[in-house]
C-alpha cells in the first residue's frame, strides 16, 4: 500500500525520528550537491548520470521531508505536501532513487575504485563519496525504514529514466560536448559494444528493481508475522 502513512511512518522508528533523519540526510545531500557542482562547474557536473541521480535524491528527500512534516505537524503545517498530493511523482521518485543508487554504487566499486588511489585532492574525494557510495546507504534506509511498497509494473520507471538520460547525453553531444561515458558513443567503430552496454545496464536495472521488490516483501512479511504473534499472545492472555 502507498499512501500518506506509508511514506511518513516506519515499522521500526517513530515518525518524528524518521523526520529528523530525513532532514539530516537532505541537508547533507544538498551541501554535497552544491559543493560538487561548484568544484566541477555546473556544465561539467550535470553531464554525469551519477550526479543527476544525486540531484534526484535531493528532490526525493525534499518531497519526503514535506510528507513527514505534514504527518507530524498535521494542521500546524502551513504548506501540506504528502503522497496523495502527487502520488505519481512520489512513486516515480521512490522507485528511481532506490533502484538507480544501487547501479551507481556497484559500478563505482566494480570499475572506478582506481580513482580512489589517483592523485586527486582529499576534499574532492570527500565530496565524491556522497553521490558514489553514501547514496546507496541513504536510499536503503528509505527502502527498509518506511512502509512504501512497489508494484511489478513499476520496473518500467527506472528504465524510462535511463532512456531519458540517453536522449539527454545525445543533446549534450550535439551541443558540442563529448559523451560523459565512452560506451555511449555510437559513432566509434565498434558501435555494437555500445548497444550491448546499454542493454546490459537495462537488464541490470530490472534485476535491481526485483531485489528491492524482494526486500520490501520480506520487510512487510516479517512485520505481519510479528503482528500476528503479538495478537496471538494478547488472545492467550485474554
Amino acid at each position: 500500500m502507498r499512501d500518506n502513512e506509508s511514506i511518513a511512518t516506519s515499522y521500526f522508528i517513530s515518525p518524528k525520528w524518521l523526520l529528523i533523519i530525513r532532514i539530516v540526510l537532505f541537508l547533507y545531500v544538498m551541501f554535497n550537491f552544491i559543493a560538487g557542482a561548484m568544484l566541477s562547474g555546473a556544465a561539467q557536473y550535470f553531464r554525469f548520470f551519477t550526479n543527476l541521480n544525486w540531484a534526484a535524491i535531493s528532490i526525493y528527500l525534499l518531497l519526503v521531508v514535506f510528507a513527514s512534516l505534514t504527518h507530524v505537524l498535521g494542521d500546524r503545517m502551513p504548506i501540506k505536501l504528502s503522497y496523495t498530493s502527487a502520488p505519481l511523482l512520489y512513486d516515480f521518485m521512490f522507485v528511481n532513487v532506490t533502484c538507480l543508487s544501487w547501479i551507481v554504487s556497484i559500478v563505482y566499486w566494480a570499475l572506478l575504485t582506481q580513482y580512489l588511489f589517483s592523485d586527486i585532492p582529499t576534499y574532492y574525494r570527500v565530496v565524491s563519496a556522497g553521490p558514489h557510495t553514501l547514496n546507496w546507504l541513504g536510499m536503503m534506509f528509505e527502502l527498509v525504514f518506511t512502509k512504501m511498497t512497489m508494484e511489478k509494473w513499476m520496473v518500467t520507471l527506472p528504465l524510462v529514466s535511463m532512456f531519458l538520460y540517453l536522449f539527454y547525453v545525445v543533446v549534450w553531444k550535439f551541443a558540442g560536448w563529448s559523451y560523459p561515458y565512452a560506451f555511449l558513443d555510437f559513432m566509434f567503430s565498434q558501435w555494437y559494444l555500445s548497444l550491448l552496454g546499454i542493454l546490459g545496464f537495462a537488464v541490470f536495472t530490472v534485476l535491481v528493481f526485483f531485489v528491492n521488490y524482494l526486500i520490501i516483501h520480506l520487510r512487510d512479511k516479517s512485520q505481519r508475522k510479528k503482528m500476528l504473534r503479538v495478537y496471538d499472545e494478547f488472545v492467550e492472555k485474554a
